[in-house]
């Protein structure tokens, strides 16, 4: 398999990545810890853990766009390129994004397994969004493939749970998106710069920034799809085109909104939009049911 289930944590927030590693547990994942300092690292120990290059942020830095924010979210980017440059695909998960079922069983146009099963995508992404505005938008967001446009549907990615796939145009956006993030002054986080930044305003319109090697995109291409499902066969990709799908975001939560016991899809949920570990733990007890805090006071699951 060449796929790479991948996690990230520090010390302060290790009570989430413990809770996540029991969800994945129980659905007979394997994954690998980016450690953020040498505290979680040390504990985690060298066979789960990779640490992540001049970090080692150990408390809290929850404030978003923060300098340590920023350099955390970055430097989870550097770890991800660093394995797609070894040729293996990434799951990427942050470890306050639940997983309630497992997302390489999830068939379908619109579900992580069926979409990876397909070769097709460079990209496959969650959807940052108020819970109303993503009912409204899911039908024709699935149906007709439409992008999630910040400024007309108040929707975009989320890199808390992503998959990408080791093309060479792949590893060059998020290449440059890590260099944006070094750049001085730089005030902006990594899911900001590597959608409204690079895509919009390079890749979209056929530009260079760095060595960003896409010159066309394909959202959400049905046809693709349906004729590796059909044929059983494996379209042959092009390097240049970059060919990329959100996750079904009816089945992918993204902090907004409730998931009671009836919605018996929902494959992931993000505790987004709360600030700490205290609080992360308290909307997924709090606004999943029944709760997706599984991890026991003693640290089992």
């Amino acid at each position: 398999d060449n796929l790479v289930i991948v996690t990230s944590s520090n010390y302060e927030y290790r009570d989430l990545l413990y809770n996540w590693e029991c969800h994945a547990r129980r659905h007979g994942l394997k994954w690998v810890v980016v450690s953020m300092d040498q505290l979680i690292h040390e504990e985690l120990g060298p066979e789960r853990s990779i640490l992540a290059e001049g970090i080692n942020i150990t408390d809290h830095a929850g404030k978003f766009r923060s300098k340590s924010f920023n350099k955390i979210t970055c430097g989870k980017f550097r770890a991800v390129l660093d394995i797609l440059e070894s040729g293996h695909e990434v799951l990427f998960s942050d470890p306050d994004n639940v997983l309630l079922m497992d997302p390489l069983r999830d068939g379908g146009f619109g579900g992580v397994g069926g979409m990876i099963a397909s070769n097709q995508f460079d990209l496959l992404y969650s959807v940052n969004g108020r819970t109303n505005v993503i009912k409204s938008k899911a039908k024709s967001m699935l149906d007709n493939g439409l992008e999630v446009n910040h400024k007309e549907h108040k929707l975009m990615i989320n890199t808390g749970f992503y998959y990408a796939y080791p093309s060479p145009g792949m590893k060059a956006w998020i290449s440059d998106t890590i260099d944006w993030c070094n750049r001085p002054g730089n005030k902006l986080d990594d899911q900001s710069i590597f959608w409204e930044k690079i895509l919009t305003n390079f890749i979209r319109k056929g530009k260079s920034e760095g060595q960003s090697s896409f010159n066309e995109t394909q959202h959400c291409s049905r046809e693709a799809w349906f004729e590796s499902k059909e044929t059983k066969m494996i379209r042959k990709r092009s390097a240049r085109t970059l060919n990329y799908c959100h996750m079904d975001p009816l089945k992918y939560r993204v902090g907004y909104g409730t998931v009671n016991k009836t919605e018996q899809d929902v494959v992931a949920y993000h505790a987004n939009y709360v600030s700490g570990a205290r609080a992360k733990r308290q909307k997924l007890e709090r606004d999943v049911s029944p709760s997706a805090w599984i991890l026991s006071k003693d640290g089992g699951c």
